[in-house]
């Protein structure tokens, strides 16, 4: 699924895979720190 959006080159997908990273970045980081607070 990620690599049809890479090969569209659409920049609106590349921003969507590239936030969505981000996101789920973010929600592990806040996810490990509860676990380990």
């Amino acid at each position: 699924m990620i690599r049809e959006e890479i090969d569209s080159k659409s920049p609106e997908s590349t921003a969507a895979i590239i936030y969505g990273s981000l996101i789920g970045y973010a929600m592990l980081n806040i996810h490990h720190h509860m676990l380990t607070d």
